[in-house]
């Protein structure tokens, strides 16, 4: 994906938004391109973002670069959906995986999780973050990587701004 394309879904009911899944050798989002999956209103929950399955049951790399976006999030009752990406190499560079809930509404949905796994995953000027405004909890960050490297302000962050509990990391 480059030039500021996308590949979404979303609900704006009770209705969940649809999962996204991308299988391929290489991935590239550029360009300040997203994939997204959200819930507008409504108690639907957002749909659950999947990067992986390459030749090798991994892709062989993904790059997530200029100021592009995996994100889910929820402004209702219903969940953010969860972030799962897998791949020999993974590079952020100026992007953001976020699962999010925003609603501060009292039974607000839950962040979702981030997971990203992989042989060398490097992190730069980026963020991998979930955060929730209300009383949902915020997801879980889990990095399982043969090498992390976080250089030029990368950031990996869990946070509320209301009741709810932040996630683990």
């Amino acid at each position: 994906l480059q030039g500021g394309s996308s590949v979404s879904s979303s609900a704006t009911g009770a209705g969940k938004a649809g999962d996204i899944e991308v299988d391929a050798g290489t991935v590239v989002v550029t360009g300040g391109s997203e994939i997204s999956s959200e819930s507008e209103s409504g108690g639907g929950d957002a749909g659950i973002i999947t990067i992986n399955n390459g030749p090798e049951g991994a892709s062989a790399s993904i790059d997530l670069i200029g100021g592009s976006t995996i994100t889910t999030s929820t402004e209702g009752t219903g969940d953010a959906g969860h972030i799962l990406i897998e791949g020999t190499a993974i590079t952020t560079d100026g992007a953001r995986s976020t699962s999010s809930s925003t609603s501060v509404d009292p039974d607000s949905g839950e962040a979702g999780s981030v997971t990203m796994t992989g042989g060398l995953i490097t992190l730069s000027a980026g963020a991998v973050s979930t955060s929730t405004a209300g009383d949902g909890v915020g997801g879980a960050i889990t990095v399982n990587a043969g090498n992390l490297t976080l250089a030029g302000g990368a950031l990996v962050k869990s946070s509320t701004d209301g009741s709810g509990q932040g996630g683990s990391i």
